[in-house]
C-alpha cells in the first residue's frame, strides 16, 4: 500500500524525509499531490526574492494556476506538472 494514503496501489515512487530514514513506497497520486505543493512554494519563494521576471497581473495567473493544480493533484485530477505551464514560467 501507499505510506501516504494507506490505500493499496501500484507504488513506483519512492520518499523519504531524510537522510537516515527508510524510503517509503508511494502512488502516482501521492507523488502529484507532492510534486504540486512543492511546485507551488518554489514558484512564491522565486517570486519573494525576486527571481521572478514577469509583471503582477502574469504572476497572479501562475500562483492561480499552481493553486489549481493543488487542488487538481488532491482530488487525483488532471494534475499539470510545471514544465507544461505557459512558457516564460
Amino acid at each position: 500500500p501507499c505510506a501516504l494514503t494507506n490505500v493499496s496501489r501500484f507504488c513506483p515512487y519512492r520518499v523519504r524525509v531524510s537522510e537516515d530514514a527508510p524510503w517509503h513506497r508511494i502512488s502516482l497520486l501521492a507523488r502529484n499531490r507532492i510534486a504540486a505543493v512543492c511546485d507551488y512554494y518554489t514558484f512564491i519563494r522565486y517570486l519573494r526574492a525576486g527571481l521572478i521576471k514577469s509583471g503582477i497581473r502574469d504572476a497572479y495567473f501562475d500562483v492561480m494556476q499552481l493553486r489549481r493544480n493543488m487542488c487538481l493533484a488532491k482530488l487525483g485530477l488532471g494534475f499539470v506538472p510545471k514544465t507544461n505551464l505557459r512558457p516564460g514560467f
